[in-house]
């Protein structure tokens, strides 16, 4: 699709440590931007992130200014030069940040060139951001598991994504990003099932599911899943990943509705 300067790409919901793990890909083409790959396979060139600032950087004379932000999953780096400065307004240590910005590379560091930044009180916000994550997390593995899927059968890269435009109506973009992101790794390790299940995980979601919307402590997992504490972690970490599950305070866990 050809982008021209009063095109907006969708700032897209996600995870910290889906940035900071990314490839970025600098664009040299006008108007053309450039772009990060997620590990899932997703292409970000803006970018939607909320999380607690834990570190501001603001010397005199107003040149430059940085914020850091952690998510909960990782922490990205916000900065800005000279008048784009004032868009990280009055924003300090502590203060919970929704942030929209571009995806930007510097001496291998990932960082985000901030649009807007605003400051959020509301204590609700944090949840909904992370069931809107975690959805839109799940619906890229689900799709990036299609994609490594027919590619195993369909070698010709322009047979499978005019297969996968007709079949399952999916940009030839998304084709290319999942792809991308499989660079480099073993062919096992490419068409491995992204939902791939186990003993331990599926005792785990069970317990959880009985838990209901009040959701299931952390301690009561270890007492009756019987995994032991890296059991239990491992199967948490993997069902949170899939999107199965999400921890809506510390300590306790529900199945995403």
């Amino acid at each position: 699709m050809e982008r021209t300067p009063q095109s907006r790409m969708t700032a897209f919901k996600v995870a910290v440590k889906d940035i900071v793990n990314g490839k970025f890909v600098k664009v040299e083409e006008e108007w053309q931007p450039s772009y990060l790959i997620t590990p899932v396979g997703q292409r970000l060139s803006r970018i939607h992130i909320f999380g607690i600032v834990v570190n501001a950087y603001a010397p005199e004379g107003g040149e430059y200014a940085a914020l850091t932000v952690d998510d909960g999953t990782a922490a990205v780096r916000l900065k800005a030069w000279r008048e784009e400065t004032g868009k990280l307004g009055e924003v300090t240590i502590g203060n919970f940040v929704d942030v929209v910005g571009r995806v930007r590379e510097y001496n291998e560091e990932i960082y985000i060139s901030p649009e807007t930044v605003a400051i959020i009180d509301d204590p609700n916000f944090e949840l909904m951001r992370k069931l809107e994550v975690v959805k839109e997390r799940r619906k890229q593995r689900e799709l990036r598991s299609l994609v490594l899927k027919v590619a195993g059968e369909i070698k010709d890269a322009e047979k499978l994504k005019a297969f996968l435009k007709e079949k399952h109506g999916v940009e030839e973009e998304q084709v290319d990003s999942v792809l991308s992101s499989q660079e480099g790794k073993e062919p096992q390790a490419q068409l491995a099932p992204v939902e791939a299940t186990s003993d331990g995980k599926d005792v785990v979601l069970s317990l959880i599911k009985k838990g209901g919307k009040d959701g299931v402590e952390y301690s009561e997992l270890l007492k009756k899943a019987a995994l032991g504490t890296e059991g239990v972690d491992n199967a948490i970490k993997e069902l949170i990943n899939e999107g199965e599950i999400f921890e809506p305070k510390s300590g306790v866990f529900r199945v995403l509705a």
